[in-house]
């Protein structure tokens, strides 16, 4: 619902801004007969640079005009947002928390309104916790500690969000190696693998294929595999589900926890796996 770009920012006619509107009624209608409104939230402004806020401020506006009660969410990067904006939940990339320093969203908090954070394919050096396939899967439950500790020293975050769980995009040409034929996955039942817990699986993701076909990230944005019985999940997404359980522990401990979380993870690149 966009009408191009310009300078790196979406730009939206009215209509635009309608077409929006109207799309959201009937599905927070939907969520409101099952009184689910008060989970849902309209996301948008991925990642977007700091000058697009006349953007954000015109849809998110409008969003918040029309439908009073319902949240806005957005994942911007930015050090510093004004507590006026139309949002109510502030999505940060993780490790931008401890960079910019707790007091960058204090004010944010204090006007009532939510911090989260995020992981992705960033960050991806080898120092900071991620979930990739490589990765030992305890980094993915040592990222909700690492959210648990700062929620209890800081007040926040209080939610964590991740872009997808089912992406899966091997390559599909020759510029990246070969087109995979898609088909569920399955053990290995010929050569000396036979019999083994090896899969004809293709690992590697081309997360942006058709735009750059060259780079893969094993594991990001997918967490269920496409079994023969249908989606099946993977021990990164047992991870993720025991860090969450392990937060909500934390949360519920208060600062006694503190001491405890510290001898595992003390912040984005420092972190014990063992």
């Amino acid at each position: 619902y966009k009408s191009g770009h310009a300078n790196g920012c979406p730009q939206y006619t009215d209509n635009d801004i309608e077409s929006i509107l109207q799309n959201i009624k009937p599905t927070l209608e939907a969520l409101q007969d099952k009184k689910l409104q008060n989970r849902s939230y309209v996301y948008g402004f991925d990642e977007v640079p700091a000058h697009c806020e006349p953007q954000l401020r015109q849809v998110f506006g409008a969003v918040k005009e029309a439908f009073p009660g319902l949240n806005t969410m957005a994942a911007i990067n930015w050090e510093h947002l004004p507590t006026d904006l139309p949002l109510d939940i502030w999505v940060l990339q993780y490790q931008l928390f401890d960079q910019f320093g707790p007091e960058a969203s204090r004010t944010w908090t204090e006007a009532g309104k939510d911090l989260w954070l995020y992981h992705c394919i960033e960050p991806g050096g080898p120092q900071y916790l991620n979930t990739f396939a490589e990765r030992p899967s305890i980094q993915g439950r040592l990222l909700f500690w690492l959210a648990a500790l700062w929620e209890i020293q800081y007040g926040r975050p209080t939610g964590w969000l991740y872009y997808e769980m089912n992406v899966w995009k091997p390559c599909n040409g020759p510029t990246c190696g070969g087109a995979v034929h898609k088909h569920p996955i399955a053990w290995l039942s010929e050569g000396d693998f036979r019999g083994t817990a090896f899969t004809d699986w293709p690992e590697a993701n081309f997360i942006w294929q058709g735009q750059y076909d060259t780079i893969f990230a094993n594991g990001d944005g997918q967490f269920v595999y496409p079994c023969p019985d249908g989606p099946c999940g993977s021990v990164r997404l047992d991870a993720i589900r025991d860090g969450l359980e392990d937060w909500e522990l934390f949360r519920a401990v208060g600062s006694e926890a503190v001491p405890l979380i510290k001898r595992v993870v003390q912040s984005p690149t420092k972190w014990n796996a063992d």
